[in-house]
């Protein structure tokens, strides 16, 4: 069991959500798969998970975008951290 941060001093990454909001049904941008996506806090593109073809673990590498949450179970997690975060704290 993960328990998750209250806190995380990477919470000054996350962006206000554009006005067009956020279709949790958009596929990965890099290989179009609908299954396991993320969406990334800070510029709200969308990938797929580790467990698929991991374009969000990639993209937070090359971003440095480090706050994602996860379409399928709501869950934030923050990649400098690794561990996850309580959805309250961030939005």
């Amino acid at each position: 069991l993960v328990d998750p941060l209250s806190w995380c001093p990477h919470l000054d990454a996350v962006k206000p959500v554009p006005p067009s909001g956020i279709d949790v049904f958009l596929p990965c941008q890099d290989c179009g798969s609908d299954a396991e996506n993320w969406i990334c806090l800070t510029c709200y593109q969308v990938f797929c998970g580790r467990y698929v073809n991991e374009h969000m673990v990639t993209h937070g590498a090359v971003s440095e975008h480090p706050l994602v949450l996860s379409f399928s179970d709501l869950s934030v997690w923050c990649y400098l951290n690794l561990l996850p975060l309580s959805i309250l704290q961030v939005l």
